[in-house]
């Protein structure tokens, strides 16, 4: 049977990255032919496939189990979990299993003896990844949304319109901390600003509250992504997922980290040259921005091979490679 069950979770403590890229796998899939269910404890952020819920309160282990027992249980031909909440016990109890399982990875934490494991960041080949598994590494596997597969794009000498985007939940207030900084900006009457508040931002009425007299702040939330990235010459971004979609619509990226894991990401795609780590979310000063915004204001050149660096590197098509190799297995 072509059934693939997907485990992933997301919602506003977590954030919304799992469900993003595995919604992106599963699409894929489906359009191969295969059936997919995900397995969940928050169906109501998942649109579009059928889901069944997972208990609350489980063990990392005992999280694995069901995995395993629901699977079997559907006959399912293949298992994908992108997850945090594994340890090494849990993994394997899935490497055992007698479903081709499937691991996307971000951190290089385990041994990975599942059948495969996917890691689609930039800094994954460099990662000394042990196990048995089949390792489908490095920006030709990122899980992304089909429409981000080989976007156009309009390169604007002027920088005019800069995006401000910190996920769905912004769990550390990142948005409203940025917003406070350039408002004081020498120049930021003459920019259009686009603010995603993101659906689950929990701090989103009082930035609301605190634009309201700035008509060249526009404010979002659940919006279409690729069209505000599509007219926008810059980014203030998180060092998350959104990197490669901005990368791939050819868009430059200012880069805070909001979490552990994003350091990696925010290092290399500062390294590959189509975005800039200005670091820590606590640690950035209106001084530092603002000689950052300034650069790349006057620096046309820059940008443009800023994002010549990003689209080289990131086409959007991860999500279909991905597929093709797991299709196979049906």
């Amino acid at each position: 049977m072509n059934l693939v069950i997907i485990r992933a979770d997301g919602n506003s403590q977590i954030g919304f990255g799992h469900l993003v890229r595995t919604q992106a796998l599963a699409t894929q899939l489906r359009s191969r032919g295969a059936q997919v269910v995900f397995l969940t404890r928050n169906p109501e952020n998942i649109t579009s496939f059928k889901t069944v819920s997972v208990p609350e309160n489980l063990s990392f282990y005992e999280d694995a189990a069901y995995d395993v027992y629901v699977s079997q249980k559907m006959a399912a031909g293949l298992l994908v979990v992108d997850s945090y909440a594994v340890d090494q016990e849990a993994l394997d109890r899935i490497a055992k299993s007698e479903i081709v399982s499937v691991y996307i990875d971000d951190l290089n934490r385990y041994i990975f003896d599942v059948d495969y494991v996917i890691n689609g960041n930039l800094y994954a080949p460099q990662l000394n990844y042990r196990g048995k598994a089949h390792f489908l590494l490095g920006p030709d596997y990122i899980l992304m949304r089909d429409e981000f597969y080989n976007t156009a794009y309009h390169f604007n000498k002027d920088l005019r319109h800069i995006m401000i985007s910190f996920g769905a939940a912004d769990v550390e207030c990142v948005t409203k901390q940025v917003i406070e900084l350039i408002k004081d900006y020498n120049n930021f009457s003459d920019l259009e600003w686009h603010v995603i508040i993101g659906p689950a931002n929990p701090h989103g009425n009082e930035i609301v509250s605190m634009v309201k007299s700035l008509s060249n702040i526009h404010l979002y939330n659940s919006p279409n992504m690729k069209a505000i990235m599509e007219k926008s010459d810059l980014c203030f971004s998180a060092a998350g997922s959104t990197v490669y979609e901005l990368a791939a619509c050819g868009v430059p990226s200012l880069l805070i980290i909001t979490a552990g894991n994003q350091l990696m990401l925010a290092e290399e795609a500062d390294r590959s040259g189509f975005a800039i780590n200005m670091g820590w979310h606590h640690k950035i000063s209106a001084g530092l921005l603002y000689r950052n915004l300034d650069s790349l204001s006057h620096d046309f050149s820059k940008r443009e091979l800023m994002i010549q660096k990003g689209r080289h590197l990131i086409d959007g098509g991860g999500a279909r490679r991905a597929a093709e190799v797991l299709i196979a297995e049906f």
